[in-house]
């Protein structure tokens, strides 16, 4: 996409120099006395391939700014895979072995105590907190 929209600007540059040696035809400074059909597909063109690229480092910027699965949470996904009989095939969750390149769907921040707690597993320790199992 890049290189394309290099060779765009380089046509419109050229069909611009022709203008100012007086080699082109109309005006390149007014769209409506500009003649060169040339230019002015390049510049239809650019302005797609610059919206679309555009959104594209927009997009890319979101999902960088987002933070990185934490390890409980893999390690999450990892279990319900095996206590729920690998329902998935495994070359199709070869995924959770990327490091670095998961992220939660929906992040949530957890505050400091909360965090604190969940490293020790006192919670869960706790017979308050536990699921009862239904009979």
């Amino acid at each position: 996409m890049q290189n394309r929209i290099v060779q765009l600007e380089k046509i419109v540059h050229a069909e611009d120099a022709k203008c100012i040696k007086g080699k082109g035809n109309g005006d390149n400074g007014s769209f409506d006395l500009d003649c060169s059909k040339e230019r002015q597909d390049a510049m239809d063109e650019l302005v797609g391939r610059l919206e679309q690229y555009q959104r594209f480092v927009l997009d890319h910027s979101k999902l960088k700014a987002r933070p990185d699965a934490t390890k409980s949470q893999i390690s999450n996904v990892k279990t319900w895979l095996d206590n729920t009989n690998h329902p998935i095939r495994p070359d199709e969750v070869s995924f959770i072995q990327k490091e670095g390149d998961l992220m939660p769907m929906v992040p949530r921040v957890k505050p400091p105590l909360r965090r604190f707690l969940d490293r020790f597993d006192i919670i869960g320790r706790i017979s308050y907190f536990r699921r009862k199992e239904k009979q």
